[in-house]
């Protein structure tokens, strides 16, 4: 696990001021690959009334993420696709969410990707779900990692 539990524990603390506690709106956490997440206010509250711990998923997710990290661009998009038809998403969800990561990996294997359509995207795939953004925004990180 990429944090101790002291480290969740804190996070964790700074998390709920989101919901009202203090002056914070969102929270930005940095993991150990180097991916960058933010937790605003609304996603905080919508994982923590399914009865989630918000902090919980990113750490998981984002250690879920660099123990694949090295399989192909393709090999992350078929896995995340996979994942998602065991979802037990309802048929245009899943329609919906297998077009924008076929466009998304189409994007991103371009010699010159559109960087508004990459974006436009992962906006995209926030509003879908977290846990899916977050994938993304790691294998995205990763390749980006790699070309540099």
């Amino acid at each position: 696990m990429p944090y101790s539990k002291e480290e969740i524990e804190e996070l964790d603390k700074v998390a709920k001021k989101i919901m009202g506690g203090g002056e914070l709106k969102s929270i930005t956490v940095p993991t150990p690959s180097g991916l960058i997440v933010e937790i605003t206010e609304e996603k905080y509250r919508q994982l923590a009334k399914g009865g989630q711990n918000p902090i919980n998923l990113i750490i998981n997710t984002t250690a879920n993420a660099i123990a694949t990290s090295s399989l192909s661009l393709s090999q992350n998009f078929q896995n995340i696709l996979h994942d998602l038809e065991a979802s037990n998403l309802e048929p245009r969800k899943l329609s919906e969410a297998k077009r924008k990561l076929n466009n998304l990996e189409t994007e991103l294997k371009k010699q010159s990707p559109n960087e508004n359509a990459i974006k436009k995207i992962l906006r995209w795939a926030l509003n879908f779900d977290l846990a899916l953004y977050l994938r993304i925004a790691t294998v995205i990180a990763e390749l980006i990692s790699k070309q540099t």
